[in-house]
């Protein structure tokens, strides 16, 4: 057992047939609407394959159990990985991007999500994301109303509410069927969240937060934002569905201009900056000793340059991890501070 939720729960599986590893979710009670409403959406979400979608293999029934059988996705909860204060920006735009992307790919095969929340993403340790559930939607009675303002329920009720209801967009709340704007709503609430650590709407019950949802603005970001996330966000969370990004892919590509923040890069600098000097001490520890051991007859089965000299090839550089701005610095800069140190010894190519 690995999970449990309103409508089932999730086991760790073996396919024998196919020798893979699977997430297994049985459906629980006994309610045949709900069992329907799950196979049939479940059904939707297997028609999508996206790398940054939980792929669905199979969905049958047992013993008048539905089941869907799924990837098995190894990685932490975003819910978990998100700091109390938040994620860096960096961070932020490389969950939110893949998101959005999968969001967008998602709509466009016409299938919502309307439960997309941090609780139904995992990072692998990769550092890509996968949305789980997707498509698929939770029954919570009227009388819970309390408990999913906590966030500890998801709200589904036949001809109501689909989805958690911090995340639940305010035309959904008036009765509207959830569109397309209503997945873009949940990612503004997800990328506020990962942002701050905290939701932009609370109440102390659920009548309190529908309320903030429908009504109030969202808590201010930190200072510390980039003003264009304030603004992707803003938009997200407009209360007008008209007002919002009408599409994911449009959200994807705000977050990917966003620049990186100042600090961080004057921080690389300063960091390969070190290096640098590091790198460009030891080429002269290399010149000094050459010039103390290999000018000595023991030099004589050293490889020599045209010239007859002992000769040492400085190679470009590059680094795991950077960006192409410092990898070309990187590549440019130290092979030419090392060539200034080893040329001030005598007798070497």
């Amino acid at each position: 057992l690995i999970g449990a939720g309103g409508m089932g729960v999730v086991y760790a599986a073996r396919d024998p047939e196919l020798g893979r590893d699977v997430a297994l979710k049985l459906a629980t009670g006994t309610d045949p609407d709900a069992h329907a409403r799950l196979r049939r959406e479940a059904q939707h979400a297997s028609q999508l394959n996206h790398p940054h979608i939980c792929t669905i293999y199979e969905v049958g029934n047992h013993d008048g159990r539905p089941f869907i059988a799924m990837e098995y996705v190894e990685g932490r909860l975003l819910s978990d990985v998100v700091a109390p204060g938040g994620l860096p920006v960096e961070l932020l735009v490389r969950y939110g991007s893949q998101i959005a992307e999968a969001l967008a790919y998602a709509h466009r095969n016409r299938v919502i999500h309307r439960d997309l929340k941090a609780a139904n993403i995992v990072v692998k340790p990769d550092g890509r994301t996968k949305i789980l559930d997707f498509g698929l939607a939770r029954r919570l009675s009227q009388q819970q109303l309390s408990e999913a303002s906590e966030s500890r329920s998801a709200v589904t009720a036949e001809g109501m509410i689909a989805g958690t209801l911090p995340y639940v967009a305010p035309e959904v709340l008036r009765g509207a069927t959830s569109d397309e704007r209503g997945d873009i709503w949940t990612l503004g609430v997800l990328l506020y969240e990962v942002a701050t650590g905290r939701r932009p709407f609370v109440g102390a019950t659920g009548f309190e937060l529908c309320g903030a949802i429908l009504r109030d603005a969202p808590l201010p970001l930190p200072d510390r934002a980039p003003i264009q996330l304030k603004s992707i966000i803003e938009r997200c969370l407009a209360k007008d569905p008209q007002n919002r990004f009408q599409r994911a892919d449009d959200v994807r590509l705000a977050l990917e201009r966003i620049p990186m923040p100042v600090q961080g890069a004057a921080t690389t600098r300063k960091a390969m900056f070190v290096v640098a000097v590091l790198l460009l001490a030891i080429g002269l520890g290399v010149s000094a000793i050459w010039r103390d051991w290999f000018t000595e007859p023991r030099a004589a089965n050293v490889a020599a340059s045209p010239s007859g000299r002992p000769a040492i090839a400085v190679m470009s550089f590059d680094v795991a991890g950077a960006s192409d701005t410092d990898s070309a610095w990187l590549s440019k800069g130290v092979p030419r501070m090392l060539l200034t140190g080893l040329a001030q010894t005598r007798g070497l190519d």
